[in-house]
Parts: structure tokens; sequence; C-alpha cells
């Protein structure tokens, strides 16, 4: 896909005030579209 897969060591606090998630496949494979 077009798009890098973030695993959850990866979402921490800081990461998920600054991304804009559009789109975004969570850990859990749900669809994060907060930020579209």
């Amino acid at each position: 896909s077009g798009f890098a897969n973030l695993d959850g060591a990866n979402l921490d606090g800081a990461f998920l005030r600054s991304a804009i998630l559009c789109k975004t496949i969570m850990p859990d494979g749900s669809v994060n579209n907060s930020g579209c």
C-alpha cells in the first residue's frame, strides 16, 4: 500500500497529538479518520 503501518510502540502521546490521522490503520485494525 502507499502508506506505512505504525505499530503500537510508535503511537505514543506526542505522535497522536501531532499527527494528522486520515485513513490511518490503528493497531486494533480500525481506521482512524479523525484528521480528515
